[in-house]
């Protein structure tokens, strides 16, 4: 089995009212972050969360929607260690 096919990639919502914010879970540092992309194109979210063993870190992104057009959002990246300080880091990052 290839590494990229060993990978597990999640994606889930965390629901905290009044936002629904789009969350990916990586096993690497690094990866594409297509179905977070699909969910900002569709929804039109300012900020997704990246969780990986990347270091924490919030970036200003941009994505192609239908049309050719960019869309920009901010993507904050939270390493594993940080994951129980997700409702804080999120709520600081909006």
């Amino acid at each position: 089995m290839r590494a990229s096919h060993a990978r597990r990639h999640y994606r889930s919502l965390f629901a905290r009212p009044p936002a629904k914010r789009p969350i990916e879970v990586k096993s690497g540092a690094s990866g594409r972050l297509r179905s977070l992309h699909v969910f900002v194109r569709e929804k039109s979210v300012a900020l997704g969360v990246r969780v990986s063993s990347a270091p924490l870190s919030l970036d200003e992104v941009q994505t192609t929607i239908p049309g050719g057009q960019k869309r920009r959002f901010r993507l904050l990246s939270v390493p594993f260690y940080l994951a129980g300080e997700l409702p804080r880091l999120i709520g600081e990052a909006a």
